[in-house]
């Protein structure tokens, strides 16, 4: 059985949602619709996106996502790292 946690990429994604989507189906999201531009832009969607998390598992609240990596960092620390420092009694940055 596959896990969230195994899933690292938008291609892991693809191929898991693959092997368990209609056939018929799978292949028309696959082939864009019929269009290479369409394929094209669904791909670059999710080349500009970076993923921050802690530990050896994906946990909603101990992630961050953004444009790029400081973004996803920063997004990371507002989710996650604020909170702790709040519950701590101190003043997050």
């Amino acid at each position: 059985m596959t896990t969230l946690e195994s899933l690292l990429s938008i291609t892991d994604f693809e191929q898991q949602w693959m092997a368990n989507a209609d056939r018929a189906i799978g292949q028309y999201v696959a082939g864009g619709a019929g269009s290479d531009r369409t394929v094209a832009a669904n791909v670059a969607a999710f080349d500009d996106v970076w993923l921050a998390f802690i530990g050896p598992k994906l946990r909603e609240g101990a992630s961050g996502l953004g444009p790029t990596p400081r973004d996803a960092l920063d997004d990371f620390n507002r989710h996650f790292m604020e909170p702790l420092v709040s519950r701590n009694g101190s003043e997050p940055a």
